[in-house]
């Protein structure tokens, strides 16, 4: 209750004269506030006051480390393997690998703790020069789910793998998970159920909380095209109709060495598709101190 009022204090004087407040105070008792939630298991109002603390202070190491374990409770405990309900997937999860395969067993984790099973996983070892193809196929043998397998490759760059993975899948929905990240467990679920009912939206953007070289939200506004053209408005693991790549033609390998997803998004924007932004945080994006082909 202590925690509760100093935070109501704290938010309240943030509103009214922000210059007064003292962020470092700010930040350590909203971690207090949420800590203490999280241990009385009110998980949900924990994260939705990080969420509240995030939208207005860009950066937080400590706040940021306590949302990512509440965001992916399933990187804590064995995983639990829920089977598919049906023969067919109805989501493909192509994985372009590139000499990250210690981070692997994480995202396949992600996959795993779903509460919508009907998936398949397609790793594309894109001429890994580590031990990654070798803990791909260990990942394999230990969770032996027909749902997953692997295709191996000379190196090509991203673009051309992410075009290969679209061809060695089949699923009408699209996400484009990268080894180093994470999915929140009702992602699928909630995604999905927006492609469904809403013929319109060509894609879904999860709201998104990074963390690596900052801790930080990120693609939480809406969807405009012309703000698009400025900055990206989706994360290469938004949901995507497979329907909207073949018509749009796809990613554009023969200029684009990096970022083959933002321009994928501004075509699919003039072809007419909108996106459509998820009410909360389902996607926990790994940010690289240096992005390669930056």
């Amino acid at each position: 209750l202590a925690y509760a009022k100093m935070v109501d204090i704290l938010f309240k004087q943030l509103e009214n004269t922000p210059e007064e407040v003292n962020i470092s105070e700010f930040e350590k008792y909203i971690y207090l506030y949420s800590l203490a939630l999280a241990k009385l298991g009110r998980t949900n109002d924990a994260k939705s006051m990080l969420f509240n603390f995030f939208s207005i202070i860009d950066s937080s190491r400590v706040c940021g480390h306590l949302y990512r374990v509440l965001l992916t409770p399933y990187l804590s405990f064995p995983p639990v393997v829920r089977p598919s309900t049906s023969s067919e997937p109805m989501v493909s999860f192509p994985i372009a690998l590139y000499n990250h395969g210690h981070y692997l067993e994480g995202a396949l984790r992600s996959i795993f703790a779903q509460t919508f099973t009907d998936w398949e996983v397609v790793i594309l070892n894109d001429g890994s020069t580590d031990n990654s193809l070798r803990v791909a196929k260990d990942l394999l043998k230990k969770y032996n789910d027909p749902r997953i397998r692997i295709v191996s490759k000379a190196n090509e760059g991203l673009p051309k793998t992410r075009t290969r993975g679209m061809l060695e899948t089949r699923a009408p929905y699209i996400c484009q998970l990268d080894p180093d990240d994470y999915i929140t467990e009702d992602y699928l679920e909630k995604a999905v159920e927006i492609l469904e009912t809403e013929p319109e939206v060509g894609w879904v953007t999860p709201k998104t909380f990074t963390f690596g070289g900052g801790n930080s939200l990120t693609w939480f506004w809406e969807y405009d095209f012309v703000y698009s053209l400025v900055k990206s408005p989706s994360p290469a693991r938004s949901l995507f109709r497979r329907s909207m790549w073949e018509e749009v033609g796809g990613y554009r390998c023969d200029v684009m060495s990096c970022r083959e997803d933002w321009e994928f998004w501004i075509r699919a924007g003039e072809h007419g598709w909108k996106a459509k932004t998820m009410d909360d945080v389902y996607f926990v994006y790994r940010q690289a101190f240096q992005r390669w082909g930056l």
